[in-house]
């Protein structure tokens, strides 16, 4: 437990020194994720997955808290976006690159995944295909923010859908 929380006040001190930087030292620019549904659009809630710097000369890394823990607590502040046809993901930034997208059903009994698809657009848009079966889905977009040196952002951008 000791051991957890020294490497969780390391990377929250990591994260924290990246995020002091001035706009001109960071090495590449963490950009946004939004979901449209009916016109409107959502932020997700984010997950930092892992990233890595340079400081002092030297390559430091960390990962953010165990996801489980993270996903309990923000499942219960989520808002539910209902599902509308013209459902699209819109990553902005210059410095960021899709990785993957799935989605999962919730139900009562348990947690069933199922592939939601994300499709690119011409207009640099995802469409996103969720199953017809109704249901709550999480769907998950992982994006890593890079300029394709060694440092580097993945984020897990999380939104709760209601079909």
């Amino acid at each position: 437990m000791k051991k957890r929380l020294i490497l969780l006040m390391f990377a929250l001190l990591l994260l924290s020194a990246c995020a002091g930087r001035s706009p001109g030292a960071r090495p590449f620019e963490v950009g946004t994720v939004r979901l449209i549904s009916n016109g409107a659009e959502h932020e997700p809630h984010i997950y930092h997955v892992h990233a890595a710097f340079i400081m002092n000369g030297s390559l430091v890394s960390a990962s953010g808290i165990p996801f489980e823990a993270w996903l309990n607590q923000a499942l219960n502040t989520m808002p539910e976006i209902p599902y509308a046809d013209d459902l699209q993901v819109v990553i902005e930034g210059e410095d960021g690159e899709y990785q993957k997208g799935w989605a999962f059903l919730l139900d009562d009994e348990e947690e069933r995944g199922i592939t939601g698809e994300l499709i690119p657009t011409s207009d640099g848009r995802f469409s996103v295909l969720i199953p017809d079966e109704p249901g709550t889905y999480l769907l998950f977009i992982d994006v890593t923010w890079s300029r394709r040196g060694p440092e580097y952002s993945t984020h897990q951008y999380v939104f709760k859908i209601v079909r």
